[in-house]
């Protein structure tokens, strides 16, 4: 039995028992992506599950940058207008 890429599951572990620094993978989720995928050779058979699960993982990173960027922009943020608070009182006392 073969799956929807016409590789046999049985044929694929066979190969890669055999020659194991070979990926008997019949295709890598992620090298068109430029990484390299860490999907066993067992997944080989559901390709568009790996390719998904690769996607949602490369999202979750880039959704986790995007929360590490706005977070380092609202402590400077929040610095520049302490500083400008902090100007503004001393201004202020001077004055008064």
């Amino acid at each position: 039995m073969s799956d929807v890429n016409g590789v046999d599951p049985s044929e694929a572990l066979a190969e890669r028992a055999a020659n194991p620094s070979v990926s008997s993978s019949p295709r890598n989720p992620g090298s068109e992506r430029g990484y390299e995928s860490t999907v066993p050779a067992e997944a080989a058979c559901f390709p568009e599950v790996t390719d998904h699960a690769m996607g949602e993982y490369v999202l979750i990173q880039q959704m986790a940058s995007v929360q590490h960027l706005a977070r380092e922009l609202a402590h400077d943020f929040r610095n520049m207008i302490m500083s400008i608070a902090g100007l503004v009182e001393t201004s202020l006392e001077a004055a008064g």
